[in-house]
Protein backbone atom coordinates (compact mmCIF):
# COMPACT_ATOMS: atom_id res chain seq x y z
CA UNK A 1 0.00 0.00 0.00
CA UNK A 2 1.42 3.36 -1.02
CA UNK A 3 1.18 6.28 1.25
CA UNK A 4 1.25 9.84 0.50
CA UNK A 5 2.10 12.06 3.07
CA UNK A 6 0.77 15.24 0.88
CA UNK A 7 -2.19 13.96 1.29
CA UNK A 8 -2.70 12.91 4.22
CA UNK A 9 -1.75 16.59 5.48
CA UNK A 10 -3.80 17.84 2.81
CA UNK A 11 -7.21 16.35 4.45
CA UNK A 12 -5.87 16.79 7.90
CA UNK A 13 -5.26 21.02 6.81
CA UNK A 14 -9.60 20.38 5.36
CA UNK A 15 -10.57 18.61 8.55
CA UNK A 16 -8.85 21.48 10.60
CA UNK A 17 -11.10 24.05 8.78
CA UNK A 18 -14.01 22.40 8.58
CA UNK A 19 -13.76 22.09 12.44
CA UNK A 20 -13.21 25.73 12.92
CA UNK A 21 -15.80 27.06 10.43
CA UNK A 22 -18.71 25.02 12.30
CA UNK A 23 -17.30 26.17 16.03
CA UNK A 24 -20.08 28.13 17.61
CA UNK A 25 -18.59 29.02 20.89
CA UNK A 26 -14.79 29.87 21.94
CA UNK A 27 -13.49 30.14 25.29
CA UNK A 28 -14.47 34.10 25.49
CA UNK A 29 -17.26 33.95 23.31
CA UNK A 30 -21.15 32.17 23.07
CA UNK A 31 -23.24 32.04 20.26
CA UNK A 32 -27.25 32.74 19.69
CA UNK A 33 -29.27 29.71 17.80
CA UNK A 34 -33.27 29.72 17.11
CA UNK A 35 -35.79 28.90 14.95
CA UNK A 36 -38.37 31.02 13.62
CA UNK A 37 -41.84 29.44 13.33
CA UNK A 38 -45.77 31.37 12.34
CA UNK A 39 -48.42 31.22 14.13
CA UNK A 40 -49.24 27.65 13.66
CA UNK A 41 -46.03 26.18 14.29
CA UNK A 42 -44.16 25.54 10.65
CA UNK A 43 -41.12 26.70 10.50
CA UNK A 44 -40.51 30.22 7.97
CA UNK A 45 -37.47 29.13 5.65
CA UNK A 46 -35.50 32.23 4.32
CA UNK A 47 -36.02 34.57 6.72
CA UNK A 48 -34.13 37.89 7.38
CA UNK A 49 -32.35 38.34 10.91
CA UNK A 50 -30.51 40.99 11.93
CA UNK A 51 -28.27 40.92 15.15
CA UNK A 52 -27.41 43.92 16.35
CA UNK A 53 -24.69 44.81 19.34
CA UNK A 54 -24.20 47.25 22.58
CA UNK A 55 -21.68 48.66 20.26
CA UNK A 56 -24.08 48.74 17.08
CA UNK A 57 -22.10 46.19 14.98
CA UNK A 58 -24.99 44.15 12.76
CA UNK A 59 -24.60 41.39 11.66
CA UNK A 60 -27.27 39.54 8.69
CA UNK A 61 -28.25 36.01 8.72
CA UNK A 62 -30.99 34.08 6.65
CA UNK A 63 -32.54 31.07 8.04
CA UNK A 64 -32.28 27.68 6.59
CA UNK A 65 -35.32 25.43 5.37
CA UNK A 66 -36.06 24.08 8.60
CA UNK A 67 -36.03 28.12 9.96
CA UNK A 68 -33.33 28.23 12.03
CA UNK A 69 -30.74 30.29 12.39
CA UNK A 70 -27.48 30.58 14.19
CA UNK A 71 -24.86 33.22 14.93
CA UNK A 72 -21.71 31.99 16.49
CA UNK A 73 -18.62 33.48 18.05
CA UNK A 74 -20.43 35.99 19.70
CA UNK A 75 -19.19 38.78 22.82
CA UNK A 76 -20.42 38.18 25.59
CA UNK A 77 -23.40 41.07 26.37
CA UNK A 78 -26.89 42.08 24.92
CA UNK A 79 -27.81 42.34 21.90
CA UNK A 80 -31.28 42.89 20.08
CA UNK A 81 -32.69 40.92 17.10
CA UNK A 82 -34.81 41.30 14.36
CA UNK A 83 -37.02 39.18 12.23
CA UNK A 84 -38.80 39.99 9.18
CA UNK A 85 -40.55 38.06 6.31
CA UNK A 86 -42.44 38.53 3.52
CA UNK A 87 -46.32 37.95 4.99
CA UNK A 88 -45.38 38.43 8.63
CA UNK A 89 -45.08 41.66 10.80
CA UNK A 90 -41.95 42.18 11.71
CA UNK A 91 -40.66 41.15 15.33
CA UNK A 92 -37.94 42.10 17.43
CA UNK A 93 -36.60 40.57 20.56
CA UNK A 94 -34.42 42.84 22.82
CA UNK A 95 -31.99 42.04 25.62
CA UNK A 96 -30.94 38.82 24.07
CA UNK A 97 -27.98 38.02 26.91
CA UNK A 98 -25.39 36.09 25.20
CA UNK A 99 -23.00 34.65 28.04
CA UNK A 100 -19.52 33.37 28.24
CA UNK A 101 -19.00 29.52 26.57
CA UNK A 102 -22.71 29.26 26.36
CA UNK A 103 -25.59 29.17 23.51
CA UNK A 104 -28.37 31.33 24.02
CA UNK A 105 -31.71 29.18 22.32
CA UNK A 106 -33.70 31.86 20.99
CA UNK A 107 -37.29 30.55 19.50
CA UNK A 108 -39.34 33.65 17.50
CA UNK A 109 -43.10 33.25 16.42
CA UNK A 110 -43.87 35.95 13.33
CA UNK A 111 -47.50 36.74 13.23
CA UNK A 112 -49.29 36.89 10.26
CA UNK A 113 -49.37 40.98 9.24
CA UNK A 114 -47.52 44.05 8.30
CA UNK A 115 -47.52 45.63 11.46
CA UNK A 116 -44.24 45.69 13.95
CA UNK A 117 -44.07 43.98 16.95
CA UNK A 118 -41.39 44.43 19.34
CA UNK A 119 -41.10 41.85 22.36
CA UNK A 120 -38.91 42.68 25.37
CA UNK A 121 -36.87 39.95 27.18
CA UNK A 122 -36.87 40.26 30.66
CA UNK A 123 -33.20 40.49 32.27
CA UNK A 124 -34.33 38.46 34.78
CA UNK A 125 -35.92 35.67 32.71
CA UNK A 126 -33.63 31.69 33.46
CA UNK A 127 -32.43 30.64 29.73
CA UNK A 128 -32.51 26.83 29.55
CA UNK A 129 -29.62 25.49 27.52
CA UNK A 130 -31.22 23.01 25.36
CA UNK A 131 -28.14 22.56 22.83
CA UNK A 132 -25.71 20.98 25.63
CA UNK A 133 -25.16 19.14 28.70
CA UNK A 134 -22.75 21.37 30.37
CA UNK A 135 -23.33 22.16 33.58
CA UNK A 136 -22.23 25.36 35.25
CA UNK A 137 -23.04 29.02 36.51
CA UNK A 138 -22.20 32.48 35.05
CA UNK A 139 -20.83 35.25 36.94
CA UNK A 140 -21.70 38.89 35.03
CA UNK A 141 -19.50 41.82 36.69
CA UNK A 142 -22.35 43.48 38.12
CA UNK A 143 -22.19 40.76 40.21
CA UNK A 144 -19.03 40.57 40.74
CA UNK A 145 -18.46 44.35 42.14
CA UNK A 146 -20.99 43.98 44.78
CA UNK A 147 -19.75 40.84 46.02
CA UNK A 148 -17.19 41.48 49.46
CA UNK A 149 -13.93 40.25 48.50
CA UNK A 150 -11.91 41.05 51.03
CA UNK A 151 -8.67 40.77 49.14
CA UNK A 152 -9.94 41.76 45.68
CA UNK A 153 -9.37 38.58 44.17
CA UNK A 154 -12.64 36.82 41.77
CA UNK A 155 -10.86 33.20 42.24
CA UNK A 156 -12.44 33.43 45.54
CA UNK A 157 -15.71 33.26 44.22
CA UNK A 158 -15.00 30.02 42.11
CA UNK A 159 -16.81 28.08 44.78
CA UNK A 160 -20.10 29.43 44.65
CA UNK A 161 -21.08 26.55 42.23
CA UNK A 162 -23.14 23.07 42.77
CA UNK A 163 -20.40 20.56 43.00
CA UNK A 164 -17.30 22.58 44.30
CA UNK A 165 -15.70 23.33 47.52
CA UNK A 166 -12.40 25.34 47.96
CA UNK A 167 -10.12 26.18 51.15
CA UNK A 168 -10.07 29.29 53.35
CA UNK A 169 -8.12 32.03 51.78
CA UNK A 170 -5.70 34.40 53.53
CA UNK A 171 -8.08 37.72 54.32
CA UNK A 172 -4.54 39.65 54.82
CA UNK A 173 -2.80 39.36 52.10
CA UNK A 174 -4.73 41.60 49.78
CA UNK A 175 -5.18 41.26 45.75
CA UNK A 176 -3.61 37.85 46.15
CA UNK A 177 -4.54 34.67 48.43
CA UNK A 178 -5.85 32.88 44.93
CA UNK A 179 -8.28 29.90 46.48
CA UNK A 180 -7.76 26.39 45.56
CA UNK A 181 -11.27 25.32 44.12
CA UNK A 182 -11.84 21.40 44.25
CA UNK A 183 -14.43 20.21 41.74
CA UNK A 184 -16.31 17.27 41.69
CA UNK A 185 -13.98 15.44 44.40
CA UNK A 186 -10.99 16.29 42.23
CA UNK A 187 -7.31 17.62 42.89
CA UNK A 188 -6.86 21.40 42.85
CA UNK A 189 -4.32 20.63 40.40
CA UNK A 190 -6.83 19.34 38.36
CA UNK A 191 -8.52 22.73 37.22
CA UNK A 192 -8.15 24.87 34.03
CA UNK A 193 -8.01 28.49 33.79
CA UNK A 194 -8.66 30.56 30.81
CA UNK A 195 -8.63 34.53 30.59
CA UNK A 196 -10.00 35.81 27.76
CA UNK A 197 -9.17 33.18 25.54
CA UNK A 198 -5.59 32.27 26.86
CA UNK A 199 -4.04 29.56 28.89
CA UNK A 200 -3.49 31.58 32.29
CA UNK A 201 -2.47 28.15 34.61
CA UNK A 202 0.40 28.29 36.79
CA UNK A 203 2.83 26.18 34.28
CA UNK A 204 4.57 24.24 37.44
CA UNK A 205 1.51 23.11 39.44
CA UNK A 206 -1.30 23.99 37.29
CA UNK A 207 -3.55 25.53 39.83
CA UNK A 208 -3.80 29.23 40.49
CA UNK A 209 -1.06 30.30 42.37
CA UNK A 210 1.59 33.16 41.28
CA UNK A 211 -0.70 33.54 38.09
CA UNK A 212 -1.61 36.77 36.88
CA UNK A 213 -5.32 37.37 38.52
CA UNK A 214 -7.60 40.79 37.07
CA UNK A 215 -9.43 43.17 39.31
CA UNK A 216 -12.53 42.68 40.14
CA UNK A 217 -13.69 45.83 37.85
CA UNK A 218 -12.16 44.55 34.99
CA UNK A 219 -14.25 41.80 34.85
CA UNK A 220 -17.31 41.06 32.46
CA UNK A 221 -18.04 37.68 33.19
CA UNK A 222 -16.44 34.58 34.29
CA UNK A 223 -18.30 30.73 34.20
CA UNK A 224 -17.27 27.59 36.02
CA UNK A 225 -18.32 24.71 34.06
CA UNK A 226 -18.21 21.89 36.39
CA UNK A 227 -18.79 18.62 34.35
CA UNK A 228 -20.02 17.46 30.75
CA UNK A 229 -17.93 20.05 28.95
CA UNK A 230 -17.19 19.15 25.19
CA UNK A 231 -13.65 18.89 23.82
CA UNK A 232 -13.39 22.62 23.04
CA UNK A 233 -12.99 23.59 26.44
CA UNK A 234 -10.41 21.99 29.01
CA UNK A 235 -7.70 19.46 28.96
CA UNK A 236 -8.21 18.10 32.37
CA UNK A 237 -10.82 15.93 34.78
CA UNK A 238 -11.84 19.36 37.01
CA UNK A 239 -13.36 22.61 36.09
CA UNK A 240 -13.26 24.86 33.49
CA UNK A 241 -12.71 28.75 34.68
CA UNK A 242 -13.65 30.76 31.57
CA UNK A 243 -13.41 34.70 32.22
CA UNK A 244 -13.18 37.73 30.31
CA UNK A 245 -12.05 40.99 30.69
CA UNK A 246 -14.46 44.12 29.73
CA UNK A 247 -13.84 45.71 26.57
CA UNK A 248 -13.72 49.34 25.05
CA UNK A 249 -16.83 51.12 24.05
CA UNK A 250 -17.62 54.51 22.02
CA UNK A 251 -17.40 56.55 25.19
CA UNK A 252 -14.80 57.13 27.73
CA UNK A 253 -14.94 55.56 31.12
CA UNK A 254 -13.49 54.42 33.94
CA UNK A 255 -13.60 53.47 37.68
CA UNK A 256 -12.24 54.75 40.80
CA UNK A 257 -12.21 52.99 44.44
CA UNK A 258 -10.08 53.09 47.87
CA UNK A 259 -9.20 49.87 49.15
CA UNK A 260 -8.71 50.85 52.93
CA UNK A 261 -8.02 48.38 55.68
CA UNK A 262 -7.04 48.92 59.64
CA UNK A 263 -7.41 47.29 62.62
CA UNK A 264 -9.48 49.92 64.19
CA UNK A 265 -12.26 48.84 61.97
CA UNK A 266 -12.18 45.31 62.73
CA UNK A 267 -14.90 43.33 65.37
CA UNK A 268 -13.93 42.13 68.78
CA UNK A 269 -13.30 38.25 69.01
CA UNK A 270 -16.58 36.59 70.61
CA UNK A 271 -14.92 35.22 73.72
CA UNK A 272 -13.07 39.09 74.14
CA UNK A 273 -16.46 40.80 74.27
CA UNK A 274 -18.01 38.27 76.52
CA UNK A 275 -15.20 38.35 79.11
CA UNK A 276 -15.26 42.47 78.26
CA UNK A 277 -11.61 42.08 77.14
CA UNK A 278 -10.33 45.02 74.49
CA UNK A 279 -9.52 43.40 71.33
CA UNK A 280 -6.35 42.36 70.59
Amino acid sequence: MTRHPFAVITAALLLLVCSLANAQITAQTGAVTGTVTDPTGASIPNAKVLLTSEKGIVQEKATSEAGTFTFPLLEPGLYKITVEARGFSKAAVNGVRVQITETTNLPVRLEVGTETIEISVAAEAVAINTSAATLGNTLPGSVIDQMPLATRNFTNLLALNAGTSSDLPNAAAAGRASSTVFVNGQRGTGNNLVINGVDANNIASNNFGNVAIPAPDTLEEFRVQTSLYDASQGKTSGGNINAITKGGGPEYHGQLYEFFRNEKLNANDFFFNKNGSAPP
